[in-house]
């Protein structure tokens, strides 16, 4: 059982590899329109960001923000991490559930933005990943996969997050889709379960552009 806790906390997994460079500007300015987006109810929510990508000998594993009070947010550069390198997916998100997971607050959020499919874990098969977000989803925490550029859902669903909680996004539309998700995740902190994403947030998305 987790612990109670003020406030949520939320842990955000940006794709900085090599295919995310003509979205990067763009998907890290999304990031911080999220945290604006979830200040806006004064609540005492916490964020972390971490950023990865596979490059020289292994996964790079990046804490941008490490529990970081929403009041006291800073935003985010593009020039903080640079895009570069190969997918190690399974890796990363079991890393970041394992740091969610130490902290163990019952109101959680998992975002995960990825611009296309694993291809470089060494340490965590697929059934692993799914056994992970399976246990945090077990839990009642919030999980939402936010597919860049390309069409996620089959990379989600085969993981175990309901489609309702998965949601594509085409270029120009990264800033709409995070501000949804901060809509949901604030709607999640008085709900009993997840939040799903609603018709409206996919059409703000441009999903319909996602081929």
């Amino acid at each position: 059982m987790g612990k109670k806790q003020e406030g949520m906390d939320v842990y955000v997994l940006l794709d900085r590899t090599g295919s995310m460079a003509p979205l990067w500007v763009e998907a890290v300015s999304s990031v911080n329109t999220y945290a604006k987006e979830l200040m806006k109810d004064g609540a005492d929510d916490r964020i972390t960001l971490a950023a990865f990508d596979q490059y020289g000998e292994g996964m790079q594993f990046d804490i941008l923000r490490d529990s970081v009070p929403i009041s006291e947010w800073k935003d985010v550069g593009d020039d903080e991490v640079s895009p570069r390198g190969m997918t190690p997916l399974f890796d990363a998100l079991v890393r970041l559930i394992t740091r969610a997971e130490e902290t163990d607050n019952e109101k959680t959020a998992i975002v995960v933005m990825t611009d296309g499919h694993e291809n470089a874990s060494r340490e965590v098969t697929k059934e692993a990943a799914r056994a992970a977000l399976d246990r945090i989803q077990g839990k009642k925490w919030q999980v939402n996969f936010l597919g860049a550029n390309f069409d996620g859902f089959d990379q989600a669903t085969g993981l175990g997050v309901a489609q309702a909680n998965v949601m594509n996004f085409f270029v120009g539309h990264a800033e709409n889709a995070l501000s949804s998700t901060a809509k949901v995740h604030r709607a999640y902190r008085h709900s009993q379960d997840a939040v799903s994403y609603k018709d409206e947030d996919r059409k703000d998305a441009g999903e319909d552009d996602v081929k």
